[in-house]
């Protein structure tokens, strides 16, 4: 009866999570004919359009894939906290998560945001449906043996019909082709035919996984998508249900095949052939102007705009492509400093005041997660923030007048703030128009860099009143800024790739002078005047780079064009009905979803060195089932595991188990400036019929709160109870050992309450030997025990007598990783410790609550059974691959690493009373990483440690430890 009220009260905390969500408590949720839509306060206002969206691609699926697969509903779920463009679908639930802020992407153009990310994110949930059953298993095997010191395991992990990510990102994208929302626009073309001419096109093998940098990442959806545009021009008569129908039955190789009459390898090098013919022969490229920073053999580098005549600049340097910080160049331009991290893409200068305006991503506790604002920096290297949750991603300024877009809900308002009084709103723009670029004439008088529907544009902002500055053009126009008040400079894909210009709007706006010529195009000019004259400077992409270039004599007309003659550019019109003209599907309480169930087994062996050998195979058999609320903020996890042990020693032998159940609230917002990141409620019944029936259950709730973009901390309590009674006797044939009954009763362990805090900061890097990124942590802790039971005393040595009075355990550590030599090295260090307070003579108390040191965590070299009272510990560690190169695809041989740990520190343990000694443990490891799935990493390892001090109290500590082990 006590467990059940447990778990009733279990149910009863996370039940309102069904209703509350992230980043509000405000969950709204809709059923249509084939979804349930969630939206809140942020979203509301896409429902009708997202239902008749979603139908409309239910009804061309349903021709498209399979009309089978679309009789179940599927759950959509519309947030906007993010500021950038994703979405996501899961493999085995049928949830998608949609982030509907439309933001300007690197290396794509723009799309009609909802209906296109809808369409791919469905386009995974129809078409893996279809290919995939929903099989999850995985099989184990374990060694241990004390004697020797030697610990391994083996585990392969098995889904049905593994698909290479290219063609599952290649068949989504081409469902959202199917729906006119999304194209190989020219942005795509520009990486596809850099990577093309410059030797950096993925071989098929590499388009099978995500590895490498976010370039690299970009070309499995960029080659994926136009080689299936390719098979669909040139294969008319196939169609995608039959395909993934034959890829069902027989596996993507051969399914391929069978379909197309050639194995994928010949289809490939078609698809090779017909970009040589296209991209040949190499157009040529040069450029007027000199790159603004030093290459200083950086492997990578995304230059996007700089400031200053170039001494601050926004650049991706120690990262990969996607993620920027704000560096500070010398005078004399050789020696840099970073200054601001993760930054956004827009950086200006207050010629009036000298100082820096640049956006950066900052924790916003209206969202729940970093968001971007505008910050100012003086000349002596003063940092304020200017705006506080604004998520500002375009702004201008002048003699500290600033212009900047704000968003909200969906919409976005241009707001001009005065040095001095109020900010005043300009304009409101509504969902399907986001401003991508603000260039301030004056106050009164702005140029626009917009995108309406899928379509970049600009206009000019005079007064209050909007208005197009070209209209008819069959082009994108980006990045516009004011050179003069009469003068425009921009970027636009007229010629093909988006390229600079220039236009005289007195003289004829639709005159316009190509500056730049390069097969790679140019993005995010920027205007300096050096002596009253503009100095234009460009963001250049080639050879898979983005360098800023300075250009020579900018504003000649002997590139002329009128672009009168170029049609309007033939687009899709948006389908939907206006809003006001449409009718909310109808309310419902709450949408829920299920996994189906997942079963692994594992088979284990246990082989024990002492007076009596024993050796004992081990069969454990697990079910889960894993389901979460709609809008994604509930996540239920029941898992139930059976352990058989078969012995030689025992004439009875009764089974183990354990029901575990976990809660898991995301985003609990208490106010608008108070949510909880995390709320983790676990309940966890263990269960024993070997030798003595015990049962044990844990009740655990984490409170998790995120202070700044680094900073957390979580409370956690947890609950222990043990109940143990003797139903039978012991039957041990083993000599030395008696039959023995006794009724233990019930145990209580008591509540363990902590309080952790844990600073963080991260840093972007490719690795693909899993050297480690690089890293700073500081973290710290307390926890409590109170034993509500302190009278009762367990008759092996292991367990204490403990007092009823609170025991304290405090926690604290820093750590750090770097990496040298281009990711080739990496090197770990740090320090770490704990003690415990309270308890009777000796300090022992639950041993549960002391911590274990040895195995293959903290000391290696030892045994993993070291009780441990206080720690004191230091570590440095390296690990290296040498033959890391990040220009080019990655190899087999870059997928590994050899490391060296060193720790050395002093602890007090127990062994019939208390101990003391300083251990210091060596270990060497080789680790690599390989693909025997196409869409899985698997990896394989061997650690040799070794104890460089005796502990003389403990036996059989073995002079070295070796580790080993191989996933699948």
């Amino acid at each position: 009866m006590h467990r059940r009220n447990i778990f009733l009260l279990s149910i009863i905390f996370f039940l309102p999570g069904i209703v509350w969500g992230y980043p509000s408590n405000q969950w709204q949720h809709a059923e249509t004919e084939h979804f349930f839509i969630s939206t809140n306060e942020k979203t509301h206002h896409l429902l009708s359009e997202a239902s008749l969206i979603a139908e409309q691609i239910a009804a061309t699926f349903a021709d498209y894939f399979d009309e089978e697969v679309i009789k179940t509903r599927i759950a959509i779920v519309l947030q906007d906290h993010h500021d950038d463009s994703q979405g996501e679908s899961y493999r085995d639930i049928p949830l998608v998560i949609i982030d509907c802020r439309k933001t300007d992407q690197l290396w794509r153009g723009d799309a009609e945001w909802l209906k296109n990310v809808l369409a791919h994110e469905l386009g995974h949930a129809y078409s893996l449906r279809i290919m995939q059953l929903p099989v999850l298993f995985s099989l184990g095997l374990g060694l241990n043996s004390d004697g020797n010191g030697q610990e391994g395991d083996f585990n392969i992990h098995y889904r049905h019909n593994r698909l290479p990510s290219w063609f599952a990102e290649g068949i989504a994208q081409m469902a959202s082709y199917q729906m006119r929302s999304d194209s190989f626009d020219l942005y795509r073309e520009m990486l596809l035919q850099d990577a093309f001419l410059n030797g950096k096109l993925l071989t098929l093998d590499q388009m099978e996984r995500f590895e490498g940098t976010s370039r690299e990442n970009e070309l499995v959806y960029n080659q994926g998508f136009h080689l299936m545009l390719y098979l669909k021009k040139n294969y008319p008569d196939r169609s995608i249900r039959t395909l993934c129908r034959n890829i069902r039955s027989m596996g993507f190789q051969k399914g391929f095949e069978i379909y197309y009459g050639k194995p994928m390898n010949a289809l490939y090098l078609e698809w090779m052939a017909g970009l040589k013919k296209k991209y040949s022969p190499k157009p040529g490229s040069t450029i007027n102007g000199t790159a603004l920073f030093p290459d200083n053999h950086m492997p990578l580098n995304t230059e996007i705009r700089s400031a200053g005549n170039g001494k601050f600049v926004i650049a991706n340097w120690r990262h990969d492509y996607h993620r920027f910080d704000l560096f500070e160049m010398t005078d004399d331009r050789k020696e840099i400093q970073q200054v601001i991290k993760d930054t956004g893409m827009i950086l200006k200068q207050d010629t009036t005041t000298g100082n820096i305006w640049f956006n950066r991503s900052i924790y916003n506790p209206d969202t729940g997660v970093a968001n971007f604002d505008i910050f100012m920096m003086d000349p002596k290297g003063r940092i304020q923030q200017v705006t506080h949750g604004k998520r500002c991603m375009a702004f201008d300024v002048q003699s500290n007048t600033l212009v900047y877009a704000e968003y909200k809900n969906g919409e976005t308002t241009l707001v001009l703030k005065p040095e001095k009084g109020l900010s005043v709103p300009l304009i409101t723009f509504s969902y399907h128009t986001a401003v991508h670029h603000v260039s301030m004439i004056t106050p009164d008088l702005l140029i626009l860099s917009l995108t309406e529907e899928n379509r970049k544009t600009a206009a000019i902002l005079k007064n209050g009143k909007l208005e197009p500055i070209w209209e008819n053009i069959g082009a994108d126009v980006t990045d516009c800024i004011a050179a003069t008040p009469n003068r425009l400079l921009f970027i636009s894909t007229i010629s093909g790739s988006p390229q600079l210009y220039w236009c005289d709007l007195t003289e004829d706006r639709f005159q316009w002078y190509q500056i730049t010529r390069v097969p790679g195009g140019v993005r995010f000019p920027t205007i300096e005047f050096q002596n009253n004259e503009p100095v234009i400077f460009g963001s250049v992409f080639q050879n898979g780079h983005n360098r800023i270039f300075q250009l020579h004599q900018p504003f000649s007309k002997l590139s002329g064009i009128d672009v009168r003659a170029y049609p309007q550019f033939n687009g899709n019109k948006h389908p939907i009905q206006p809003p006001e003209s449409q009718t909310d599907p109808p309310e419902k309480s709450f949408a829920f979803v299920t996994a189906t169930p997942s079963i692994s087994a594992f088979i284990g062996l246990e082989e024990t060195e002492s007076t009596i050998p024993l050796t004992t195979p081990t069969m454990s058999t697990s079910v889960s089932l894993f389901g979460r609320n709609a809008p994604g903020n509930l996540s239920l996890n029941l898992k139930g595991t059976a352990n058989k042990s078969f012995s030689n020693t025992f004439d009875q032998v009764y089974p183990t188990g354990s029901i575990r159940l976990q809660a898991a609230l995301w985003q609990l917002k208490l106010s608008e400036t108070v949510s909880f990141n995390k709320i983790i409620h676990e309940y966890e019944n263990s269960f024993s019929y070997q030798t003595d029936l015990y049962d044990e259950y844990n009740l655990t709730t984490i409170l998790d709160y995120q202070l700044s973009n680094y900073d957390y901390v979580w409370v956690t309590y947890r609950h222990r109870i043990l109940e143990s009674e003797s139903r039978y006797e012991y039957k041990y044939s083993v000599p030395y050992f008696f039959t023995d009954s006794m009724d233990w009763g019930t145990l209580h362990r008591g509540n363990i309450m902590s309080l952790d805090w844990q600073h963080i900061e991260t840093v972007s890097s490719f690795s693909p030997g899993r050297l480690g990124q690089p890293f700073f942590s500081v973290n710290g802790g307390m926890d409590c025990l109170i034993n509500r039971y302190p009278d009762i005393f367990f008759q092996d040595y292991e367990m204490y007598y403990a007092e009823k009075s609170p025991v304290y355990k405090f926690r604290l550590g820093t750590h750090q990783r770097d990496t040298f030599w281009q990711g080739k090295i990496s090197l770990g260090f740090g320090m770490d410790g704990f003690t415990y307070l309270g308890g009777i003579e000796n300090n022992k108390v639950s041993l549960y609550m002391y911590d274990l040191i040895g195995s293959q965590s903290t000391f290696s070299g030892y045994p993993g059974e070291i009780q441990t009272r206080r720690l004191l510990r230091a570590y440095g560690e390296c690990r290296i691959n040498p033959f890391i190169r990040i220009q080019d695809a990655t190899k087999q041989i870059e997928r590994m690493h050899l490391g060296i740990k060193l720790e050395a520190g002093i602890m007090e343990y127990f062994y019939y009373g208390i101990e003391s000694h300083a251990p210091v443990s060596l270990e060497t490891s080789y680790r690599i990483f390989f693909y025997v799935w196409p869409d899985r990493q698997s990896h394989a390892y061997i650690k040799c440690a070794f104890p460089l001090t005796d502990i003389d109290t403990l036996e059989d500590v073995p002079s070295y430890r070796l580790f080993f082990g191989i996933s699948i």
